[in-house]
C-alpha cells in the first residue's frame, strides 16, 4: 500500500509503471535518475516508486519529472495530452500553425490546438519518411 500520498494503490503502481518506464527510455539507472533530479530523491526511494510501494508528493513529481526531461502532468497522470511535442524544430511547427490560424502561444493553453498540432506533426513526418524511401 503507498504511503504518504492521496493516490490510492492503483494510482501508485500506474505511476510507478510510468517512471520506470520513462527512465529506460532515457538509458538512465535509477542511481543516475536521482542525481539528475537532484537533492531529496534517492535511488532507494525511486526504487520504492517504481514497485508502487510509495507514493510520490507534488515535489517529487516535479523533480523527477525535470530529471527525465518531461511533463509533469504526463509523469503524474500519464495523459498523453499533457505531453509537448519536443522533437519537432520551431521551423517545423511554424508553417503547420500558420496553416492552422495560430500562433506558439496558443499551444500553452488549448489541448485542442496541440492535439491537431499533434496529428500534423505525424503526418507530415510520415509524408517526409514516405519521400525518401
Amino acid at each position: 500500500m503507498p504511503r504518504s500520498s492521496n493516490m490510492s494503490e492503483r494510482e501508485a503502481l500506474a505511476f510507478g509503471e510510468r517512471l520506470r518506464a520513462a527512465r529506460k527510455r532515457r538509458g538512465l539507472s535509477q542511481r543516475q535518475l536521482a542525481l539528475a533530479a537532484g537533492p531529496g530523491l534517492s535511488s532507494a526511494y525511486i526504487s520504492r516508486l517504481e514497485s508502487g510501494y510509495r507514493a510520490p508528493s507534488l515535489n517529487a513529481i516535479e523533480k523527477l519529472a525535470a530529471g527525465l526531461d518531461l511533463d509533469p502532468a504526463f509523469l503524474r497522470t500519464g495523459d498523453p495530452g499533457s505531453v509537448v511535442i519536443a522533437a519537432v524544430s520551431v521551423a517545423d511547427v511554424m508553417p503547420i500553425l500558420e496553416a492552422e490560424g495560430m500562433e506558439p502561444g496558443d499551444l500553452v493553453f488549448d489541448r485542442d490546438a496541440l492535439s491537431r498540432l499533434s496529428e500534423r506533426v505525424i503526418e507530415a513526418a510520415r509524408e517526409a519518411l514516405g519521400a525518401r524511401q
